[in-house]
């Protein structure tokens, strides 16, 4: 038996003990605190030696399971430190993450921007070139058109003078040239 234990049960007789002596102080005598003195050592006797391994048992056990909760306390408690200080490091490292992102968005918004400017100068390039050359080609028409016509006036107008202005010898005189340009080719050939 260990030494605290000795000292509870002492200690434990000698509060039972001080009522018996008042008692006994009372008129009661000596004898019948004798009987009394020797009941409760038997009694303690009795739970002393029935009760101390069940109940260093079950001391022992709730030592165990209070050891235990305060290992799984610790270990549970560990555990909120590891995941405490990832998620703060995930939080710390979101804010860069989120300044990344912000910036990658923007560059590429701003690389559409350019493909998009360069995209329409050359559409505007194109349409440019198509107009030129529409309108080279109506100008091309139109000046034909009018070369055709200033022909056609100038071909009516010399019709004109010529029939005005032709008389019957120089009729003969123009056919035979006319001829004779004709005999000259055909020798020619």
């Amino acid at each position: 038996m260990s030494s605290a234990m000795k000292n509870a049960i002492v200690l434990t007789l000698v509060i039972l003990l001080l009522p018996s002596l008042a008692v006994a102080a009372g008129g009661g005598g000596w004898a019948k605190l004798g009987w009394q003195a020797a009941n409760l050592i038997l009694l303690l006797a009795i739970i002393i030696h029935f009760g101390r391994k069940p109940i260093s048992n079950a001391l022992k056990a709730r030592s165990e399971v209070i050891s235990n909760e305060i290992d799984e306390a610790s270990r549970l408690h560990a555990e909120a430190k590891e995941m405490l200080t990832s998620y703060e490091d995930k939080l710390a490292g979101l804010d860069d993450q989120v300044e990344a992102m912000m910036k990658q968005y923007k560059d590429a918004g701003e690389a559409e921007k350019a493909r998009l400017i360069a995209e329409g100068e050359a559409e505007a390039e194109r349409i440019r070139g198509e107009a030129e050359r529409a309108a080279q080609g109506e100008f091309t028409r139109a000046r034909a058109k009018i070369e055709s016509e200033v022909i056609e006036r100038a071909l009516a107008e010399a019709e004109k003078n010529i029939v005005e202005n032709l008389n019957a010898s120089d009729h003969r005189r123009l056919t035979a040239e006319y001829l004779g340009q004709l005999e000259t080719a055909v020798r020619g050939s």
